[in-house]
């Protein structure tokens, strides 16, 4: 549950954050409706938290209190985790198929293995419909550039939803973005991508002129027309898939994994 993560992972905070929109919504999603996040749809002149006057062409905006995970810090302890409990951990290892799974599942005597390959599934299950949806980022160092609110926008005239525009602080850097382009193979950032990226820091708050990048990252998203929970069995022996998120693995990782 977020009480437990919230405990457990001190690197877990929760920030406040605010999603611009021309227009309010009469159709809300079922998360806002958890009272622990606080959602309210409000006109922007109410939002209590100072918005840059570039974002102030918007008039409403989603706010809410989100859980921000500094992801790195918590794979490095969920590995911990697994080593702690002296089960067996391998990686580098790169398998070939599902068969090979199977095979190696079986050898470690396992009741059963778990897909959770992401993008590698197009070729360990010949499932194409994994096109990966590209993201890029700026890091700016969080400690210089204070930021303690996120900030999203994906409608025009700023964002889009292939160029969303956003600032999250996480850990010890304020990551800025973005794109998600499906398709999109490139692995660096592109000369005009930088640009973009320095024009959104600059619409969402930061000088630029003072505050630089400490660095970037480009990322490719297990994009899916729907996350796949499936269950299928090879010989008599049970593989779950449990991939294909998008960008809403950090998000929906726990019931994923516990419907799979």
């Amino acid at each position: 549950t977020l009480d437990e993560l919230l405990e457990k992972r001190m690197h877990t905070e929760i920030l406040p954050a605010v999603f611009f929109t021309q227009t309010p919504s009469s159709d809300l999603p079922s998360w806002t409706r958890d009272p622990r996040l606080h959602f309210n749809q409000e006109p922007l002149a109410e939002v209590p938290i100072v918005i840059p006057e570039t974002l102030r062409i918007y008039s409403h905006a989603w706010t809410f209190q989100a859980p921000v995970i500094d992801s790195p810090r918590m794979l490095d302890e969920m590995l911990k985790d697994l080593k702690d409990e002296d089960l067996d951990v391998e990686t580098g290892h790169y398998l070939q198929s599902i068969d090979e799974m199977k095979d190696l599942a079986v050898d470690l005597k396992c009741d059963a293995a778990i897909n959770c390959s992401g993008l590698g599934a197009a070729k360990l299950r010949g499932d194409f419909s994994l096109p990966g949806a590209r993201g890029i980022l700026h890091h700016y160092d969080r400690s210089t550039c204070p930021q303690e609110a996120l900030l999203m926008v994906d409608e025009a005239p700023i964002g889009s939803q292939e160029f969303p525009v956003y600032l999250i602080p996480r850990g010890d850097i304020v990551v800025v973005g973005g794109s998600y382009l499906p398709e999109d193979t490139e692995s660096a950032i592109r000369d005009e991508e930088n640009i973009m990226l320095l024009n959104n820091a600059k619409t969402l708050g930061i000088d630029t002129s003072v505050h630089q990048p400490v660095g970037h990252w480009t990322g490719f998203r297990p994009k899916r027309p729907s996350v796949c929970c499936d269950l299928d069995i090879h010989d008599g022996f049970p593989v779950a898939h449990n991939y294909g998120h998008g960008g809403s693995g950090w998000t929906i990782n726990v019931g994923a994994a516990r419907h799979c």
